[in-house]
């Protein structure tokens, strides 16, 4: 008798998990993480890495989420080497960089954390999302737990963007902490609300220029200004780039006789019309 109920299992639980892969969205995220390599390879004194969070992205689009954490060990390797590969290159025997300890490599550690926090919370959206795809669970106990989730988020997200925004105030100006505004960013996109991601981004693009304006001045051994500029504006271009990302990741509310499947977190296989 339990036999029909063993065989139902395996089956919802294929229908939830098993993403339709898009490789060209995977040779896209292939091309920009080898794009965003060289170019910070090729830079003195820029963080290109902080882009790393896009194709990250990317690849969850593409189906590949099973990829992810490999992924992202990869990429925490690759900011470090980078790193201590530009300062072999560019920086060792000067008289101004005896060592490559300094505040370059706590910003390299900024964007580690970043992507960190990134896969962990692409991980758990996937897993959310999934739980509340399932066809047994009652829709007044889904759109409770969507709400709980999608409060949990704001509170997480005004949090996070507090506290880095009060360090990136009081920070000396070559301390790149608005590059972990990216975090609060997702957490704006997991309530599923267009406008409240477009407004969390323009709050995170104000609040990047104020902390570099408002903020004390970079220390003394920074010497060249153009390069907290443009670091600055790369935090801002990962956040432009993320924005856009997530504003098309994120579906129309169905009704409850319409409901997909699975959320477009883990499935590309939702049809084009239900996107704006």
């Amino acid at each position: 008798m339990s036999k029909p109920v063993a065989e139902r299992q395996p089956r919802l639980e294929s229908a939830v998990e098993a993403p339709v892969k898009s490789r060209g969205l995977m040779a896209a995220a292939i091309a920009l993480l080898a794009l965003f390599t060289i170019a910070d390879i090729g830079s003195r004194g820029v963080i290109v890495s902080i882009l790393y969070a896009v194709p990250l992205v990317v690849l969850v689009r593409a189906g590949y989420a099973n990829s992810l954490r490999w992924v992202t060990v990869a990429l925490v390797v690759a900011v470090y080497a980078v790193y201590f590969l530009k300062w072999a290159l560019y920086s060792a025997g000067s008289p101004a960089a005896q060592t490559p300890f300094d505040f370059h490599l706590v910003n390299r550690t900024f964007v580690v954390l970043t992507i960190c926090m990134l896969e962990v919370l692409l991980k758990l959206r996937m897993s959310t999302a999934s739980l509340s795809a399932d066809v047994e669970i009652p829709e007044s106990m889904r759109r409770e737990e969507e709400e709980t989730d999608e409060t949990l988020a704001v509170l997480l997200g005004v949090a996070f963007a507090a506290g880095i925004a009060l360090a990136d105030f009081f920070s000396p100006a070559n301390y790149y902490f608005a590059i972990l505004y990216i975090v609060p960013l997702f957490f704006c996109a997991w309530t599923r609300s267009r406008r409240l991601l477009w407004g969390g981004w323009g709050l995170t693009m104000v609040l990047t220029v104020l902390g570099f304006v408002c903020g004390p001045p970079a220390t003394a051994m920074h010497p060249h200004m153009a390069h907290l500029i443009l670091n600055r504006m790369l935090a801002g271009l990962a956040l432009t780039l993320l924005a856009v990302l997530l504003h098309f990741q994120i579906g129309h509310r169905l009704p409850p006789g319409d409901r997909p499947a699975m959320s477009r977190w883990s499935d590309s296989r939702r049809p084009s019309s239900t996107t704006a």
